[in-house]
């Protein structure tokens, strides 16, 4: 791995995965919002933030050139509905005070996203490492114990974001224009919701105050900035680089959680995250060194 790529690719990575852990901060001022109005709003907004760059960066032709290519609207639609399931996945969680399972989901994918590189992409993966991987869904079923059903918050979060890396990591296309074809892609159904929300006096946009407008309208900001880093990051780094540097937001989702919302962390969850937090450990001390 080159310096030249290695670098770049470092600072993206952090700065996606820092914004994402400390979003819960945002999220929760909103809570009193349905979470799928807050997504579609996250949609309608960063389209607006995303013509706005496209027209700046003089992008447009590429994105015209993959509205014209089958393949990738289809492979776009796809990553598309996975950050989508994502996004309404994790807002409602931290709204429902979900956001340690949530942690744990995000602990969770870059053990996956590892899995993804050694098993399709064919990336190095010694017998240290599938034992990692084992004992990381040994942590999930501690959490189903804990909870006493499937933890569905933090395996469906787990699951959508590495697909979703995993995808965009195969298209052929720059991070600014893959993110505005799929946020088009997504429009007409957000733009749907919202206008079935005004008619039947059901949209919260006006009816809650100017702070809680400039909230919404700022969705775009904070959804798009990250996702272009994330992008970005993804197609600089390998897959199993990119895992680690993921750890920075769970963990700082787990910080946000205990000592901020003062959610209680159980025996059985705390085991859980053992179990994450040991794989991650017997992955990380199986890795060569990575120079910046």
């Amino acid at each position: 791995m080159s310096h030249t790529t290695t670098r770049p690719g470092m600072i993206y990575g952090i700065a996606a995965f820092a914004s994402w852990g400390l979003l819960p901060l945002y999220w929760i001022q909103l809570s009193t919002i349905p979470s799928l109005e807050i997504i579609a709003h996250r949609v309608v907004w960063s389209l607006l933030f995303l013509t706005l760059v496209v027209w700046k960066k003089g992008a447009l032709q590429e994105v015209l050139a993959a509205l014209r290519s089958p393949r990738r609207v289809i492979l776009l639609a796809l990553s598309g509905f996975l950050i989508a399931l994502n996004w309404l996945v994790y807002v409602w969680g931290v709204h429902h005070g979900h956001l340690v399972e949530a942690s744990l989901g995000y602990f969770l994918s870059p053990i996956i996203t590892i899995a993804l590189g050694a098993f399709i992409l064919k990336e190095p993966l010694s017998g240290r490492r599938k034992v990692a991987v084992a004992i990381a869904s040994l942590g999930v079923l501690f959490k189903a114990l804990d909870a006493g059903v499937f933890p569905w918050v933090g395996v469906t979060l787990a699951v959508s974001i590495s697909l979703y890396g995993f995808i965009r990591k195969r298209i052929p296309i720059s991070s600014l224009a893959g993110l505005t074809v799929e946020t088009l892609l997504l429009s007409p159904l957000a733009l749907g919701h919202l206008y079935f929300l005004s008619i039947h006096d059901r949209s919260h946009l006006f009816s809650m105050g100017t702070s809680t407008t400039i909230l919404l309208v700022l969705t775009g900001v904070c959804t798009s900035l990250p996702l272009l880093w994330f992008v970005r990051a993804s197609q600089l780094l390998p897959l199993s680089v990119l895992g680690i540097v993921q750890y920075l937001s769970p963990s700082l989702q787990l910080l946000v959680s205990l000592f901020v919302f003062m959610n209680p962390l159980t025996f059985n969850g705390l085991l859980s995250f053992c179990c994450i937090w040991s794989a991650i450990a017997l992955y990380l001390t199986g890795k060569r060194e990575i120079r910046l």
